[in-house]
Formats: C-alpha cells, structure tokens, sequence
C-alpha cells in the first residue's frame, strides 16, 4: 500500500517495476511539480516488466497528479514495456505535449486485462485528453473536457473533491460525501445483501479438459458440499451476472494434500492458466493472491470476482490437482459457493463525490 503521499521535484513520481506478485495499491496520492536537478521529468507513476517478471496487478485510485510530463507510463523493464493496471477515479492533468510526453496514460503493450475507469484526463497545451490506451466503456470521467474544473482542480493544492457517480464508488477506497448517497450494505441477504447459491444437486457437473484424472467426487449436505478426491477436475455452469462489485464467497477444507487446490473461471473447456487462482498446494502458480491456511478446517474465501481480471465466464472449475500423489489421498471440500451482491439501501439516486489526492478523512 503507498497512499497519502505529496510528491514533487524528481524524475519520476512513483516506480511500481516490476510487481511480481500483488495486488499493489497506489491510492490518494499528491504527485506534482516533477523535475529532477537536471530539470527532466518522465512520469507520475511507471509501470512495466509483467511479461519478464510476472505476474502482478496494480491498482491505482483518486491520485491527483498535476505535472508537465506523463502521469500512468510503461517503462522499459527487461525490454518489457507491458503492465497490468486497474486505474480508476484519477485526475490526470499536464502542460507539455509531444510524442512521448504529456499523456495521461502511456501504455505501450496495451495489454487486454487492464481496466481504466472513470479518470479525468486533459493536457492543457493539447487542449484535450491525451493518451494512448485501449479505450473502452467509461473510460473518461465526464468533468474530461471542462475547462472551468481543470482550471479548480489546478488551484486546488493537494486534494481535490471530485464527483462520481455511485457505480464508481470503490469500496474501502472512496472517501465519499453526499448528502443523498445511497450506501451499500455489507451484512447478509436481510440487511441488503443478494445471494445466489450453488447447488451440485442441481448442478450438470462435467470433467474439465484432459485434467480430471480420476474424477472422484461426493456431494453433501443437500447439494451445498462438492467433494473431490485424488486428481479431479469439476466445472459447473454458472447463470449469473457479474457486476463490478459481485464477490464469490465459499466454505474450503483441505486435507493438506495435493499439487494444486483452487478455482477457476472459465468460458470453454480448456484451461487458461490467467483464469486459475490456487487457495492451496505444493506447486507454483502466478495467481496466489488468496490463500487457505486452515488445514483440515474449513476456512471461509472471499473472492473479490467484480474486479478481478477473470473475463466473462459461464463455469466455475473446481480444481484439486494431484498428479504426483503421496501416501495421503489428496481432499477437498467446497462448501456454500455463494455469489453475492450489495444492494443499495436506499432508492434514491444522486452523485456523490471522492477526494483525489491526500485523502483529509
């Protein structure tokens, strides 16, 4: 985490090369004034090095970055300009303009997980957003091309009230004010909160690809338990919306056994290695971002499925991997698979707004 810092007068802002794990947080921070003792400035925050030195996200929320040169930029790591980036609810203002200088955001490689979201972008002397990125849905904040709020947010100092709309809120991130804001509860399904349970008895429940081996499972409890033994794969289709703020919750138990134990979300029946987070297992995997540490118990996993970099999926895979078993025959259970959703406690609708830069909350 690297938040609420102001910084100014150096080359670069803020080095994220290379995240070689994650999730990284850069979050309501000040970056302005950069220039070096030679007067020479490159970027806000640098971001590079995901193919040579995998596998990290980054997220960086509400910064408020005032500058002459780049604000989001690849950089050269290991002739390895890619990042992996989930940018959302910046401002991004700058001066100078030229080929390589002067873009919001600077992404070479463009790489097709990255998310950016809701950012106020503008380059005065360009006099209009400049940068070069895949450019999808949302990805401009509205106040974009509004002279009168670059000019505020140029005299602001270091933070700056922005107003979003209520979809761009980012839990446990925004520092949101309004008067009429509808606020998101975080209990169970009585006090707001939707749900949709897996049931296996339900359930089609197929091999995945070429990797179940053995193919032994057990369903109990009414449906809510999936059980796998040995080297078995399982996948199960899946009717359900994901929005940004779905989030998948179940029940782990592992005896403590197997190469690999985890979840994927797929949308045919061959693996993609991206698609797979391991909870669990003596073999290496990029994505170990949330991990079991309960063995032989059962620990609850919540799966922040909205905002991962999962792609749209129609199955959920179950995945206990043992192709070099032991003496112990590998066991896992996964219990209430739980697909969960906020819902807004009150229906009236309004913006709200978010402090950019040093957060005073």
């Amino acid at each position: 985490l690297f938040y609420n810092n102001d910084i100014e007068q150096g080359y670069c802002g803020i080095s994220a090369i290379p995240n070689m794990l994650g999730p990284s947080y850069i979050f309501n921070n000040y970056i302005h004034n950069l220039g070096d003792e030679r007067q020479k400035a490159w970027a806000a925050i640098k971001l590079g090095g995901l193919m040579s030195m995998p596998a990290g996200v980054v997220n960086i929320f509400e910064n408020l970055i005032v500058t002459s040169s780049n604000g989001i930029t690849a950089s050269r790591f290991e002739s390895d300009y890619t990042f992996w980036a989930n940018v959302k609810n910046n401002v991004l203002i700058h001066d100078k303009y030229w080929t390589k200088m002067g873009q919001g955001i600077y992404d070479v490689e463009q790489y097709a997980s990255s998310e950016f979201t809701n950012n106020l972008i503008y380059n005065s002397s360009y006099q209009a957003p400049a940068v070069l990125a895949n450019i999808g849905d949302d990805f401009y904040h509205p106040w974009s091309e509004q002279l009168a709020q670059i000019e505020d947010i140029n005299s602001a100092g270091a933070s700056f009230n922005l107003e979003i709309g209520e979809r761009f809120i980012i839990p446990n991130f925004s520092s949101t004010l309004s008067a009429t804001q509808n606020t998101l509860a975080q209990a169970h399904s009585s006090a707001g909160e939707l749900e949709h349970l897996v049931n296996f008895n339900d359930a089609q429940i197929e091999p995945f690809d070429t990797q179940d081996g053995e193919g032994h499972y057990l369903i109990n409890d009414n449906g809510a338990t999936l059980t796998l033994f040995g080297n078995t794969w399982k996948s199960v289709p899946v009717e359900y919306e994901v929005t940004p703020q779905t989030t998948l919750t179940f029940e782990l138990k592992n005896n403590g056994a197997g190469e690999i134990v985890g979840i994927a979300f797929e949308n045919d029946n061959q693996l993609t290695s991206s698609r797979l987070y391991k909870l669990s297992g003596s073999q290496k995997w990029s994505n170990y971002h949330y991990r079991y540490t309960k063995a032989g118990e059962y620990q609850t996993i919540t799966l922040p499925v909205g905002q991962m970099p999962t792609g749209e999926f129609d199955r959920l895979v179950f995945v206990l991997d043992d192709d070099s078993p032991t003496n112990t025959v590998a066991e896992v259970s996964f219990k209430n698979v739980n697909f969960m959703e906020p819902i807004a406690t009150q229906q009236n609708v309004s913006n709200s707004t978010t402090q950019v830069g040093i957060s005073q909350q």
